[in-house]
């Protein structure tokens, strides 16, 4: 298991016996974490390879996309993928960078040697959804490859959390835009119908269920309480438990 220290003391530490003791590992120490910061619930940024546990995949703020092929021992950039921006979130006069929002990795597939997940995703603030098919090696955008959402406009260059599916669907909540789905190459607006307020439709959550690729959730920020949606058909309809959803904090 990985956890990242937000505080930056410790970087990522990692535990092999299930959570009852901590060790650092070699990630770089002068790389910030702003684990408090604005943008602090996008994600996941850091991703350890369903196929192969020695690769561990970690989406950064300021400094772009990293990644480990022995369990954290040695840590080095992946080049090919832009840093990212600050979404437009300023804190006393400067920027808080949400840099690389999530990295998602498809169950689906895997190649090279070693052997590991083929297809390995990264949402990318103010520079939308990038892909390698080659096993993290490289990157290259999605949009330059199909007619994706977050060709059109800046809204939809703002993805914040992502997943994929056992079957290799990709499932992307945008911050103001909706929820996007990405499977054989094509892209599928899935956004629920909410009858709100701007502000009460920006899409901070998805998650899909492992043994259903069709079976996803996703939240909505704004006033309290949020909504909590659930479709069983890929998006194509939803059903809200929210406001009236029973969920606590954890």
């Amino acid at each position: 298991a990985y956890v990242e220290d937000g505080t930056g003391r410790d970087g990522l530490v990692r535990s092999d016996n299930r959570g009852a003791t901590w060790s650092p590992t070699n990630f770089p120490a002068n790389i910030a974490m702003g684990g408090n910061s604005d943008w602090r619930w996008c994600g996941e940024r850091l991703r350890v390879d369903p196929i192969n546990s020695s690769y561990v995949y970690f989406g950064t703020r300021q400094n772009g996309l990293w990644r480990s092929t022995d369990g954290g021992m040695n840590w080095a950039e992946i080049t090919s993928l832009p840093y990212g921006d600050n979404g437009g979130k300023t804190r006393n006069g400067l920027p808080v960078n949400a840099g690389i929002t999530f990295v998602a990795i498809s169950p689906a597939g895997s190649s090279g040697s070693p052997a590991r997940s083929s297809t390995v995703y990264a949402g990318i603030m103010n520079a939308g959804i990038w892909r390698s098919t080659d096993g993290g090696d490289t990157f290259e955008k999605i949009s330059a490859l199909t007619s994706g959402p977050d060709m059109a406009t800046n809204i939809r260059s703002m993805p914040v959390q992502g997943t994929v599916a056992a079957d290799g669907t990709l499932y992307v909540a945008y911050w103001d835009s909706g929820i996007f789905r990405f499977r054989a190459g094509t892209w599928a607006e899935v956004t629920p119908p909410l009858n709100k307020s701007w502000y009460s439709r920006i899409w901070v959550g998805v998650a899909v269920d492992p043994s259903n690729s069709d079976r996803i959730a996703v939240t909505a920020k704004g006033d309290t309480p949020k909504d909590i949606l659930l479709s069983t058909n890929g998006g194509a309809s939803w059903t809200n438990y929210g406001p009236d959803a029973a969920y606590s904090h954890v």
